[in-house]
């Protein structure tokens, strides 16, 4: 079986904010944090690349967060979400998940099985959070069971590189 390589396209970024929502979840984490967190999602608005981080017990708490992070977009910014591009974890595809979407007018992008490149942008965030907040617990010589309360700052100081955020 050979694999098809995936052009890298370049320019194709939203027009203004909230035009396209990249999300993945993160996790489960090998070390749960203090409170019981396993799991993170990320929302990085595709214009300005800033990101919003959630810490979740539980996949299933996603629907709930998306739901809260549409308000805070409404209250903030008063914007809505035009497009959600995620990867194809079952928790994007709930019926209570596509009714408050289409209830919303958001159109849902979803990745192929198996092609976490398609979702890039998201897949390359995890990363860039992820070292950031490793070299932030290292730095300050704290155990990894606090990686729920370095992954937030984390994501902070990354959008604080981004002029737009």
């Amino acid at each position: 079986h050979v694999r098809v390589s995936f052009s890298s396209r370049i320019n194709n970024r939203a027009l203004s904010l909230f035009d396209v929502v990249h999300s993945d979840v993160w996790g489960p984490s090998r070390i749960p944090s203090i409170p019981g967190y396993q799991y993170y999602v990320t929302f990085i608005d595709d214009f300005s690349r800033c990101t919003w981080i959630f810490l979740m017990k539980d996949r299933s708490e996603l629907f709930n967060t998306f739901k809260s992070f549409c308000s805070e977009i409404s209250t903030q910014f008063g914007k809505t979400i035009h497009i959600l591009r995620s990867d194809n974890a079952k928790q994007y595809f709930s019926d209570r998940f596509n009714s408050f979407m289409h209830s919303k007018g958001i159109v849902h992008q979803s990745s192929c099985p198996h092609t976490p490149q398609q979702n890039g942008v998201a897949e390359r965030k995890h990363r860039h959070i992820v070292d950031t907040a490793h070299t932030l617990l290292l730095n300050a010589n704290v155990p990894l069971k606090f990686w729920g309360d370095a992954v937030v700052p984390a994501g902070y100081l990354i959008n604080q590189c981004h002029p737009l955020c």
